[in-house]
This record gives structure tokens, sequence and C-alpha cells, in this order.
């Protein structure tokens, strides 16, 4: 409940008689001022606190939670780039031994050691471990991406600020 200022002044002409009423003896100045404040409340201050209080801790709470996904999420995406990783490493020498595969089988194709089956076979999967090369890097990307937006970093829709598209004129 707010409190309340009142200021106040009054004059006041007063004689014995008619004769007098009107002499600067005769005139009153009266200036006051009072402040009213409800002295009980009914506890509403102290509710007034605790809910100021709640409302405080209920932001701190929240802010606390959204910190500690942030830190989650950093997290996981630093432990996926890692087995992003070493899925790559290992992608990388498969598509390695493979290519090995496909020049033995060349080699013993053109010497008459081995059939066309076999040079296919070798060549086919050579391009599956190519596949699972190029699936994984782009996995190795996308988690790389999701680092970026969960250290703050974010997307524009902006096409001039996308490699290969011209800005808008």
């Amino acid at each position: 409940m707010p409190a309340s200022i009142t200021l106040s002044s009054s004059l006041t002409q007063e004689a014995r008689s008619l004769g007098d009423l009107f002499e600067s003896a005769s005139r009153i100045w009266d200036v006051s001022a009072g402040v009213s404040v409800p002295v009980w409340h009914g506890g509403a201050l102290a509710a007034e606190r605790r809910a100021a209080i709640d409302a405080y801790d209920a932001q701190l709470a929240t802010y606390r939670q959204t910190i500690l996904l942030a830190f989650g999420q950093v997290a996981n995406a630093l432990s996926a780039l890692e087995h992003d990783a070493d899925m790559l490493a290992a992608s990388r020498r498969a598509v390695n031994i493979a290519d090995e595969s496909v020049q033995v089988q060349r080699a013993g194709f053109a010497a008459g050691k081995t059939n066309a089956l076999q040079l296919i076979v070798a060549q086919d999967a050579y391009s599956s471990a190519r596949l699972g090369y190029v699936r994984t890097l782009g996995q190795r990307l996308a988690d790389t991406a999701q680092l970026f937006i969960a250290v703050g970093g974010g997307w524009s829709d902006d096409p001039g600020l996308v490699p290969g598209h011209a800005p808008s004129p």
C-alpha cells in the first residue's frame, strides 16, 4: 500500500471588532504537512518479499539448467567428434586396403592369374569402402556443425554467407 503526502496552507483573518478585521495583525497563516503511512499491512510486505525471493530463485534455477544443458551439448558434440575421428581413420584404412586389393587383382588379371569376377569383387569392395569413408566424413562434418551450434555459433539464412552462393543484389 503506498504512502501519501499532504501539503496544505490556509490564511485566516480574525478580529474582535469589524474595524480591526482588515489590519495585518489580524491575519494568521497556517502551513501544515502530513504524511500518512499504513501502520498494518497484514503481512503483505513479507509476502511480497517472499514472492520476489522465490522469483529470483526460479530464474537462477532456470539459468543454471540452461548452463548445464549447454555444457552437456558441448560434451556430447566433442565425444561424437572423437568417435568420428576414430571411425574416419578406420574407414581410411579400409579404403587403402581395398585399393591395394584392386591393384593386386588388376595385376593378376593382366597376368592371367585371376579371372574378371575376382577383379569385379575387389572393385566392388573398394567402392563400398569409399562410400563408407564418405558417409563417415559427412557424419564428422555434421557433428562439427553441431559443435559450432553448441558453443554459440549459429547458422545464418543469409545466402551471401553460404559458400557457393552469390549475394543477392
